[in-house]
């Protein structure tokens, strides 16, 4: 017991010698608290620009995508973004009302270019008094999801201090939210519903680049790859049930394969399925006049990021090397631009 008590005394002792020789410079708490509440504004001003800027990119590619999307995915799009303040998180309550200066009322943060509203004279600080007739307030977002069902709609909106009358007609879109995370990776997801777009891509990729992700993404969910990927994985599961059966009948102890069947299945088709939402992307952004002229160059950038995907992978690998979907992109414009050029209909080719 002695031994351990002089030991913890000379390791304390030790780890006390080893403390910092400079001086600490003195902060108060009130600059530390100032200082906090400025980042804070900083981080809210970044996300919301560049969720701005992602509904500004994406919007034209889910319009895009209505006529090649499954027809009850199809939606009436109206191009606009509002915002109600007590809808923020309590943390950045504050700064969104310092930052769009919002009043109890509901009011308009993006009005998408070239968009319906847009066109309908409806501009980015509107504070939306009536909904087709129905008067709104805290319950903005749920009158606006049931009023998507009609083709046009008409707002009263308060601008100046002045009542406008605006009325919007709609354009078909894929019913397919796309969601920035404020996950700092290089990244983006399809879920079958949603897409995911990362803020360290948003960071990383010009406008032009994020519309090929999201096409990419947006692709996924309309092939129903995310379906077909849990569809293969139960049948593998199938495979797993019956082949532990046999094996424990056969050997009278119990076998598993520990899901090697299931992973199977649910990676059967990994690489192809990437290889056609890369095909397809391409045909959305094309169609939403994105400039993909250089969108294969995408995967260059990529490789410099994440060297690992430039090696030829093995057949079992989830995703396709950065080379060969660069080469199969550069393809897929060839074909889109020989199409723009003879008036051929942007529409994939089927096999």
């Amino acid at each position: 017991m002695k031994k351990t008590l002089f030991l913890f005394i000379l390791i304390a002792l030790f780890l006390i010698s080893c403390g910092p020789t400079l001086k600490k410079v003195q902060i108060s708490d009130p600059a530390v608290q100032a200082e906090r509440e400025k980042q804070k504004a900083l981080y809210f001003e970044n996300y919301t620009k560049q969720q701005i800027r992602l509904y500004n990119i994406s919007a034209p590619i889910v319009t895009a995508a209505a006529e090649l999307a499954p027809q009850d995915k199809v939606v009436n799009s109206f191009g606009f973004f509002a915002v109600y303040r007590d809808k923020f998180p309590q943390e950045y309550r504050d700064i969104a009302i310092r930052q769009y200066q919002l009043t109890e009322l509901p009011q308009v943060i993006a009005v998408i270019q070239n968009g319906p509203a847009k066109r309908a004279g409806l501009k980015e600080g509107d504070k939306i008094l009536v909904v087709n007739g129905v008067s709104v307030g805290k319950d903005i977002f749920e009158v606006l999801q049931k009023e998507r069902n009609k083709k046009s709609m008409m707002l009263t909106v308060q601008r100046e201090g002045q009542k406008q009358y605006i009325n919007i007609d709609s354009l078909p879109a894929y019913n397919c939210p796309v969601v920035l995370r404020p996950d700092p990776q290089i990244n983006a997801f399809a879920d079958g519903k949603n897409v995911h777009i990362c803020m360290g891509l948003m960071n990383s990729l010009n406008d032009d680049e994020v519309g090929v992700v999201v096409g990419h993404e947006l692709s996924h969910n309309i092939l129903d790859h995310i379906g077909k990927t849990r569809g293969n994985a139960a049948l593998g599961t199938v495979a797993d049930i019956l082949v532990s059966g046999l094996l424990s009948a056969a050997t009278r102890t119990s076998v598993s394969t520990r899901g090697a069947f299931t992973k199977m299945g649910a990676g059967v088709y990994s690489k192809e399925f990437e290889f056609e939402a890369d095909y397809m992307g391409l045909y959305l952004a094309a169609r939403a006049n994105l400039d993909i002229g250089n969108a294969a160059n995408l995967w260059r950038k990529m490789a410099v990021t994440s060297p690992g995907s430039i090696n030829e992978k093995s057949y079992f690998a989830s995703h396709p090397s950065s080379p060969e979907r660069f080469l199969t992109m550069d393809k897929t414009i060839e074909e889109i631009k020989a199409k723009k050029a003879s008036g051929t209909p942007l529409v994939p080719d089927n096999k």
